[in-house]
């Protein structure tokens, strides 16, 4: 494994310990290293904080967690930590999600071949278990760099799967500072929305394994995909 790469992780938790054990360690297992995680945490009171702390001692890889004073909920508690990053790009991490091998190697790769401000990649949606549930969310089809002719306006794709620049993220936390709706919004909503005339990527390989296991904030549901995939091109 490798640690030159310049991708931070930015992780919201909340209660996560249930599963965050298995993204700790599939963020751990990576071909290219990421250059650090970030976690924020939103007031945790199950085993989270000792989870994260404990992986923080043997990571191959620095750690930073931190402990919100007062919730800030699930949008603004992700662009606090991806507000934390020193990368070049970041790559937002769900707590109940797993990371296949080659995820950050993978982008890492586009990344180098050009300036992207956005990068996308296709998920596999699994159950608890990690059972493949026959759907990919997002579900790419074809893999291509998109200029604004290409985009959807109502094309979406969630936090877990993007990977955005310092620059997109200073865009997003201008919008969020001049709302005045800061609590109720979804980063990943606003980054889609802000992405505009922007350089992006997507990426048709599923680098990720979404877990449904009821409790999902969002979770998927079929009516998603129509909005996570550009239309098939002959």
């Amino acid at each position: 494994m490798k640690s030159n790469s310049t991708i931070s992780i930015a992780l919201a938790t909340f209660n996560g310990g249930a599963y965050i054990q298995e993204q700790l360690d599939s963020l751990a297992s990576q071909l290219l290293l990421p250059m650090e995680l970030v976690v924020s945490d939103d007031g945790s009171n199950d085993q989270t904080i000792d989870l994260i702390q404990n992986f923080s001692r043997v990571a191959p890889f620095p750690v930073k967690l931190v402990q919100n004073r007062e919730r800030l909920g699930y949008g603004l508690n992700f662009l606090n930590a991806a507000s934390l990053c020193s990368g070049s790009h970041i790559a937002f991490c769900d707590q109940d999600d797993v990371w296949l091998p080659q995820k950050i190697a993978r982008i890492s790769t586009i990344l180098q071949s050009g300036s992207f401000d956005l990068v996308a990649h296709s998920a596999k949606v699994v159950d608890r278990q990690l059972n493949w549930l026959g759907a990919n969310f997002p579900d790419i089809h074809l893999e291509n760099s998109l200029n604004e002719s290409d985009q959807s306006v109502d094309v979406f794709w969630p936090g877990f799967s993007l990977t955005i620049s310092q620059s997109l993220l200073s865009e997003v936390n201008l919008a969020v500072s001049l709302s005045s709706d800061k609590a109720n919004f979804a980063h990943d909503e606003l980054i889609c929305e802000l992405v505009g005339d922007r350089s992006l990527y997507l990426i048709a390989e599923p680098l990720a394994l979404y877990r449904q296991h009821g409790n999902n904030l969002i979770g998927f549901h079929g009516a998603m995909l129509a909005r996570a995939a550009l239309p098939k091109k002959s």
